[in-house]
């Protein structure tokens, strides 16, 4: 089974040097992913950063809406 955990947050760091964005979620998602693979787990950013540019970053694929 290629189960995926997809994780809806209102903001999420822009690159591995935004470390003052929700840093609980972000040490969360990369234990998780260590845990059951980078490829299972997918964040959405709902407004922060503000781009709709998705990319893979740290150790995980997330996607922004960036709607201010």
């Amino acid at each position: 089974m290629n189960d995926k955990i997809l994780i809806l947050t209102p903001g999420f760091p822009e690159n591995e040097q935004d470390s003052t964005c929700v840093p609980y979620i972000q040490h969360y998602v990369i234990a998780l992913a260590k845990k059951i693979g980078n490829e299972n787990v997918v964040v959405v950013s709902l407004q922060y950063p503000f781009t709709r540019t998705p990319y893979i970053g740290m150790e995980y694929k997330y996607s922004l809406l960036g709607e201010k």
